[in-house]
Order: structure tokens, then sequence, then C-alpha cells
């Protein structure tokens, strides 16, 4: 009756959301519990504590037992709205003996640029980290 064609209905709209949640440009990912990026964002800061940045994952900075760190989307916005976020303002809240800024590897232009003026960096390779999910810059 009523109750099970609401339940097809739901059925039918969670299918929906979860393809769609999945696609990526045309491709569907597949779902993977034990490597996800903020699954590596969280276990590289809990082995490497004060040493590493994450702006495009600060709830596993707090999920580690780290302070809240800047998140990209706040800077990059006021970048965009023509208010940048202060140098000095954003050195004072990174990690005191910080050595990586690490973003995740899909991540493409979104705020990149406001990381370069903020935060001078070299790109490397991820290797002293063994990343697999994200990119690594060394301070």
């Amino acid at each position: 009756g009523h109750l099970s064609g609401n339940f097809v209905v739901c059925a039918a709209l969670m299918g929906t959301i979860y393809v769609v949640a999945l696609s990526v440009h045309g491709e569907l990912k597949l779902l993977n519990f034990g490597n996800s990026v903020m699954e590596e964002s969280y276990a590289t800061i809990r082995t490497h504590p004060l040493q590493c940045y994450f702006p495009y994952d600060p709830l596993a900075h707090l999920l580690a037992g780290d302070r809240f760190r800047p998140n990209i989307d706040v800077i990059y916005t006021y970048a965009v709205g023509g208010s940048p976020v202060d140098k000095a303002a954003f050195e004072s809240s990174m990690p005191q003996g910080m050595e990586y800024l690490i973003y995740p590897s899909r991540t493409k232009f979104w705020g990149l640029s406001e990381l370069h003026r903020l935060l001078p960096a070299q790109c490397v390779a991820g290797r002293d980290l063994h990343l697999h999910q994200h990119e690594v810059w060394v301070k």
C-alpha cells in the first residue's frame, strides 16, 4: 500500500543520490573505506603532529587533537571577494614546526593561488610521507 510505495520512492531517491554523489566527470567512483582522503589526513596529522597543514581537511585537525586550522574555502572566498586574508594573521594560525602543506591530489586550482601567496612552499612528491590521496608541498 501507501507505506511500501513510500519505501520504493525513498530507496530510488537514495540510489540516485548514491550514484550522483559518487560520479565525478562521468567516472563512477567506488567507495574505499580503508584509505579515504579524510582518513589519510587524520592518520598523517596523528603521525606527524604539528608538522602538517591540511587546508582542505580542517576537520581532520580537530579529530586528531590539533586546533582548528584555516579552511581553504574561507581563505579563497575572502580573496575572491576582494578582502584577502592577511599573511601575518594566517602564519600565526599555522603550527610552529610546520613542514608540510598537504592537499588532496584531485584538487585543481581551487584556492591554490592563495596558498602560494600566504605560504610559499616548493612542490615536491609526497615520498617522505607515503601518501596516496594527497600531494605534499615542503615549506
